[in-house]
């Protein structure tokens, strides 16, 4: 197994969502960077990213055959069986990190890997379930990632402003997932959002679910919630709406991931933003 096939598998481009999402959360609680503790975390989670992707390949072979042909499972390149062996070593060690960094922590943890491993297992396969397959991805990355850098601390009050508006941003971003994957979901009857409702009719419900997620931090910073210098985040709404518009237009799956990887940056830069203002 070369190395290059490997990464290919585990899709390392989602791991930023989820070591961003636990390092806010851990510097939204506590105003300060966090102590050596958050590397055991962030190891844990990428060991959770790591399987989620992994084992979604397994259960997501046929449908890559369309989507994503290049894919390591889909060449050959890695068999079902070495993807599953990998599968079980990530959750291993996530499971095992987690002995180290608390009962809340630990929890957190064992969530997070009991919902990566349904997302994907195919007597229960939650992405095949409507809304419930996109709710699983904002839960991971946009919720249970905050929460388990915040239980490093969890003596400290729970910054629930912030972590709401990460979640519903979270929730916007699971369904501009699904466009990416819209022609292989549609022949195989996964009930994503495009799929069920049409492309257009999904960009105007991410983008409700934008405007909304953005009229928290203004509600926030009216009320005195949050101080006023949060309202730098509201200029990100306009590129984020910008690009999520653009879906009604392409038809070409490469372009449909290059706009979602613009979109998942934006987010990031939200994040970013959040951190340096706690961290001031």
């Amino acid at each position: 197994m070369r190395i290059n096939d490997l990464i290919g598998l585990i899709t390392p481009q989602y791991i930023p969502l989820a070591l961003f999402g636990a390092f806010l959360g851990a510097v939204v609680t506590i105003n300060k960077l966090p102590d050596q503790q958050f590397i055991i975390l962030a190891i844990a989670l990428t060991c959770i990213v790591a399987a989620f992707n992994t084992f979604n390949a397994v259960s997501d072979k046929e449908i890559d055959k369309i989507n994503k042909p290049e894919r390591p499972l889909v060449s050959g390149k890695i068999t079902d069986t070495q993807a599953i062996i990998l599968t079980i070593i990530f959750y291993g060690i996530a499971i095992i990190l987690g002995l180290f960094l608390g009962t809340t922590t630990l929890i957190i943890i064992l969530i997070a890997t009991i919902l990566t491993f349904l997302y994907s297992y195919k007597p229960v396969y939650l992405k095949k379930k409507f809304i419930i397959g996109n709710f699983s991805g904002a839960i991971l990355y946009a919720l249970l990632c905050p929460l388990a850098g915040w239980s490093l601390y969890p003596s400290n009050p729970m910054n629930t402003t912030i972590f709401f508006f990460l979640f519903v941003l979270g929730i916007g971003l699971s369904f501009v997932k699904d466009f990416e994957d819209l022609l292989g979901d549609g022949i195989h009857k996964v009930a994503s959002l495009p799929v069920v409702i049409g492309k257009n009719q999904t960009t105007n419900l991410i983008i409700l679910i934008e405007i909304f997620a953005f009229s928290i931090i203004a509600f926030a910073i009216l009320s005195k919630t949050l101080n006023v210098f949060y309202s730098i985040l509201l200029f990100v709404i306009i590129p984020l709406i910008f690009y999520t518009n653009k879906f009604r237009q392409t038809k070409n799956l490469v372009y449909d991931r290059q706009i979602f990887y613009k979109i998942v940056i934006l987010i990031l830069v939200c994040e970013t933003i959040i951190i340096i203002l706690n961290l001031i």
